[in-house]
């Protein structure tokens, strides 16, 4: 599997995942570009990405079965699609409450 294909779906599938459920549950009516949504994706794929690192890094122990993971970029994406779900929908009820 070539870079491009890994990073679209370990970064900007996550990303895209998080902002679009972080706008869904903060219930904003701005519209944004097709643009900033690949710019914010991007940004928050590789937030997700990095922050994910780091956790596995501060256990310093990472299970087998997650590096044979890492190895597939179709389940990468997939997991961090799953991380982007719940920190999108967090954020956004967050946000939707502070604006209350």
């Amino acid at each position: 599997m070539n870079f491009e294909a890994y990073s679209y779906f370990a970064i900007i599938l996550s990303g895209f995942v998080a902002v679009w459920m972080y706008r869904h549950s903060s219930k904003s009516q701005s519209k944004i570009s097709d643009f900033e949504y690949l710019g914010w994706s991007a940004f928050w794929g590789l937030a997700i990405l990095t922050s994910f690192q780091l956790i596995a890094k501060l256990f310093h122990t990472v299970p087998e079965g997650l590096t044979k993971l890492f190895g597939n970029p179709f389940a990468t994406g997939l997991l961090m699609s799953i991380l982007g779900l719940v920190g999108g929908i967090c954020g956004g009820i967050g946000a939707r409450d502070i604006k209350k």
